[in-house]
């Protein structure tokens, strides 16, 4: 008798066991639920075509306008508005590049560039460092901002010559016809008056 108890309590105890693949499970719903939630912060801001223009695009966009600038990061809703601009306009840029087939530039194209602004900006390698953590910016993020400032310099020159004069109505008619449409398949409310933004376009 003594035996049989036992054994009946040493099975009870492996019944109470909870499963390996029951804990797993769990675990991966869990992990699933987070990355969900994380997919859902960093939310869709604005689509241009098949692009996708993130919240975080625009405030890293707006840390890296402070920077270049050595200004104080401004996040305000129209310094968002603005920030988003200039984006649809890189990513209306760079459709146009590839569907025009013009060769975007390699990454190392950005060296020289980014060499020059360390040296003309930042006296020590320290003072680069603590500038890119006051703005909380990487140096990749620096150097693909200016790799894309080079690709549509290229594309500009290349499409229409060096020192290309773009005529009032040329910017109006591209505001129109381009800008705004993008803007408004943001559905971010209405877009900027054109004088806002001239100096972008």
């Amino acid at each position: 008798m003594g035996r049989i108890a036992n054994h009946d309590h040493s099975l009870r105890r492996r019944q109470a066991k909870p499963p390996v693949l029951l804990l797993s499970g769990l675990f991966l719903l869990i992990l699933l639920a987070v990355v969900g939630r994380a997919e859902v912060i960093d939310r869709i801001a604005i689509t241009v075509g098949s692009r996708a223009i993130t919240e975080s695009d625009i405030l890293r966009e707006i840390r890296l306008a402070a920077f270049f600038n050595q200004a104080e990061a401004d996040f305000s809703p129209q310094a968002k508005k603005q920030a988003a601009g200039r984006l649809v306009e890189r990513a209306l840029i760079e459709m146009e590049m590839e569907s025009g087939q013009y060769a975007f530039p390699d990454a190392s194209a950005a060296t020289p560039a980014l060499a020059a602004l360390k040296k003309e900006q930042f006296p020590n390698e320290a003072a680069w460092l603590g500038a890119l953590s006051k703005y909380r910016i990487g140096e990749g993020d620096v150097r693909r901002h200016l790799l894309e400032q080079l690709a549509i310099e290229s594309f500009i020159d290349e499409r229409f010559g060096p020192a290309v004069q773009v005529s009032d109505d040329d910017m109006r008619e591209y505001y129109t016809r381009s800008f705004v449409p993008a803007w408004d398949n943001g559905k971010k409310g209405a877009a900027p008056p054109f004088e806002d933004v001239r100096g972008q376009i």
